[in-house]
C-alpha cells in the first residue's frame, strides 16, 4: 500500500485517525504506521480500508511505475 496516497485520501475526506482505526479494527499506532511508512498490509485489511474510505483498492496501491520513478 502506498502510504502517501493513503494519507492523502484521509486528509481529503477530513477523517480523524482514532475513529478510522476503530472502524478498521486496528490500533491507532498501526494506523499511524500505515500513514507514515510503506508497509505491507493484508488483502483483508486493504479491503476494509477501501470500503471505509470509499475508494477503489487500486487507488491505494503503489504501482510498479511509481516505484521505478523513485529509483
Amino acid at each position: 500500500m502506498d502510504h502517501e496516497k493513503f494519507s492523502r485520501v484521509i486528509k481529503e475526506k477530513d477523517l480523524k485517525q482514532e475513529p478510522l482505526a476503530e472502524k478498521l479494527d486496528i490500533s491507532d499506532r498501526h494506523l499511524r504506521n500505515l500513514c507514515s511508512k510503506n508497509i505491507n498490509v493484508s488483502s483483508s485489511l486493504l479491503l476494509k480500508i477501501s470500503e471505509a474510505l470509499q475508494v477503489p483498492m487500486k487507488d491505494l496501491l503503489t504501482v510498479q511505475e511509481d516505484q521505478e520513478d523513485v529509483k
